[in-house]
């Protein structure tokens, strides 16, 4: 079976005079998958580093070399329209928000945990609330 591939790019929502997010050059998500309506959708996936700068190269080669490796990281039924139902599994998956801007899929990751050899990293855009002020 042939493999495919979707990509995520990471845009910075930080408001600019267009008030128009803007896709940055680094973090990504490739998502490499198969299938046919009989089997549904394998995928697998490539999630680039905050900190490193994204490439769509880099990141079919692993998604596909782990698809072919490791299998499966889950299944999905198939749907006619597969583009949109990975992209409701990605956003279900890391619980973040997947949005069209211009002709490319974005999202701003906040809600996406990495795993580090040490420990793991949770960003999120949920701020602490501040402390209670005695009057």
């Amino acid at each position: 079976m042939t493999i495919k591939f979707l990509h995520i790019y990471c845009i910075n929502e930080s408001k600019t005079l267009t008030n128009d997010p803007q896709i940055v050059p680094k973090d990504g998500l490739t998502i490499a998958y198969t299938g046919d309506k009989t089997l549904g959708i394998m995928i697998q996936i490539a999630k680039c580093h905050p900190h490193d700068v994204y490439s769509e190269r880099v990141g079919e080669q692993l998604a596909q070399e782990r698809l072919r490796s490791d299998g499966p990281l889950d299944f999905i039924d198939w749907d006619d329209d597969v583009e949109a139902a990975l992209v409701w599994w990605a956003e279900d998956f890391y619980s973040i928000e997947i949005v069209r801007h211009n002709i490319k899929w974005c999202s701003d990751f906040m809600e996406v945990i990495y795993e580090d050899d040490e420990e793991d990293i949770v960003e999120s855009d949920i701020l602490e609330e501040p402390p209670m002020q005695t009057p």
